[in-house]
């Protein structure tokens, strides 16, 4: 028996004088069967199935390639070192590596394989549409211990489980997505689309229109299509009406409020401070401290400058941006008599108009 890895030669004849044989055979015996090499021990996790498994691919340190394999576990899908993990289920699975050489010596070394459960795609949801301006909540189940990674529009990216969004715009429209880990294992990535709303934004404006105190709403940058948002008006003395534009004629003056609802569910509001709502020009101011046209009321009618003269042409009165504050003094705070006056009205238009305004003093 050779002891020893080297060349070997080997002589065959036939003692008979007739034979023929006489030949030299040469055997060279290996190296590694002296000194047989299992490589070292492999230990190796996997998320899921991963079908065959080169198991002596898994070795390091030069193992020698003419060993023999087995199972130490019992999953029953090993060929040679091959080992088939399609139906296995999640678990730890060992499997033993010999080789043997000259002289009873032998080595082994052990794989080890943890498959980990598949982790199923999470379940995400949300709202939508959704208005600007809002708070976004994006919603997945719980997986214990494991940890989520959120990514979407506008550079959106989060590793909470339930991230919520505030103040959102038309940028947040689009796909969200969601994927989880868990011990090294990742899920498949689910999406959805969400729909971020503009806000039905708006302008008011107040003003006389043909004798007529007028509130408009004009839509900002064509947010809307003013035939398919409702209209709901609010004001002073529990006033309310849904048109646009709508009269206010008469009506007192302070704070009117305007709410637009689109059709997608989303609102706006806006306020206008109101100072008054006749746009006719009084003809009478009679200061007795009743209530009643104590002042020459212009509010509403965009005043850029008001004069007043008596009869004899000579200035009484003057104001700029004025809006009712005549009680008919002149313009040293001394009271004007009864009679007729007469007045010269700049509005900011650039218009100018003229025309009379009756004083009445209280007689006693």
């Amino acid at each position: 028996m050779a002891q020893h890895a080297g060349l070997y030669h080997v002589r065959v004849i036939y003692p008979d004088e007739q034979s023929c044989i006489d030949m030299v055979l040469n055997f060279t015996v290996s190296g590694s069967l002296s000194n047989p090499q299992a490589g070292n021990d492999a230990t190796v996790s996997y998320c899921g199935p991963q079908g065959q498994v080169d198991l002596l691919a898994l070795l390091t340190a030069n193992p020698d390639t003419f060993g023999q394999w087995e199972e130490i576990t019992t999953s029953g899908a090993l060929n040679g070192n091959f080992w088939d993990s399609a139906l296995a289920e999640p678990g730890n699975y060992q499997f033993r590596y010999r080789v043997f050489g000259l002289c009873n010596a032998s080595d082994e070394s052990l794989v080890t394989i943890s498959l980990l459960p598949v982790l199923l795609p999470p379940i995400i949801s949300s709202q939508s549409p959704m208005c600007a301006g809002g708070n976004l909540p994006l919603w997945a189940d719980n997986v214990p211990d494991a940890t989520f990674q959120w990514t979407g529009p506008d550079g959106f990216s989060s590793t909470e489980q339930n991230p919520v969004i505030e103040n959102i715009s038309a940028e947040n429209s689009g796909e969200y997505s969601l994927f989880i880990a868990l011990d090294g294992c990742t899920s498949a990535v689910v999406s959805m689309t969400i729909d971020v709303m503009p806000n039905p934004e708006f302008t008011l404006s107040a003003g006389c229109v043909d004798n007529a105190f007028i509130l408009s709403a004009t839509p900002s940058n064509n947010a809307f299509n003013p035939d398919e948002v409702s209209y709901a008006w609010s004001g002073p003395d529990n006033f309310s009406a849904n048109p646009n534009p709508v009269n206010i004629s008469g009506l007192p003056g302070g704070l009117y409020t305007l709410t637009i609802n689109s059709s997608d569910g989303c609102n706006y509001t806006e306020s206008i401070e109101v100072a008054g709502t006749l746009c006719g020009i009084p003809k009478g101011v009679s200061p007795n401290n009743d209530g009643d046209n104590d002042n020459w009321n212009l509010s509403g009618l965009d005043v850029k400058h008001v004069k007043i003269f008596n009869r004899y042409g000579m200035l009484m009165y003057e104001k700029a941006n004025y809006v009712n504050e005549w009680d008919g003094r002149d313009k040293n705070g001394h009271e004007l008599p009864s009679a007729t006056y007469y007045y010269l009205i700049e509005f900011n238009s650039g218009e100018n108009k003229s025309g009379w305004v009756y004083l009445q003093r209280q007689s006693w």
